[in-house]
């Protein structure tokens, strides 16, 4: 049942099926197959390019400033109505990778601590604080 769907079946891309492309011949008549790798290679990037544009299209830009106040969803379920949000922060540093990186005054010894974080979990803080000089 495989092997006559794999002789059947015509790939999306190349137009053409997988025995063809790998023997140069077609499976069921005794014919030889030329494959236009060149005109296989530009379709399929042409694929690619509407697929991004399509992708891209939905995103969302994120524009993070240095001195921005920032809160963090770390994705932790806590008890008893905390908080799931980390901060406030404030952004030190602003990635080209889509990360930010974040500065937050520690409760115990009251040092800076700096952490690198995606922007897909760094959402913009409500409230107005003050920043602090960095």
């Amino acid at each position: 049942m495989l092997e006559s769907y794999e002789l059947h079946a015509v790939h999306a891309t190349s137009r053409a099926k997988t025995t063809q492309l790998v023997f140069g011949r077609d499976a069921l008549l005794n014919v030889s197959f030329k494959a236009d790798w060149q005109h296989i290679k530009e379709r399929q990037q042409k694929l690619i390019t509407q697929n991004n544009k399509r992708e891209n299209a939905t995103q969302i830009p994120h524009q993070h400033n240095v001195g921005d106040i920032m809160t963090v969803d770390t994705g932790k379920q806590r008890k008893h109505c905390h908080d799931p949000n980390l901060g406030p922060c404030w952004i030190a540093q602003v990635c080209d990778d889509g990360a930010v990186q974040l500065v937050k005054v520690a409760d115990d010894n009251g040092k800076a601590v700096y952490e690198t974080w995606n922007i897909r979990n760094v959402n913009p803080h409500s409230e107005d604080l003050i920043t602090p000089v960095l």
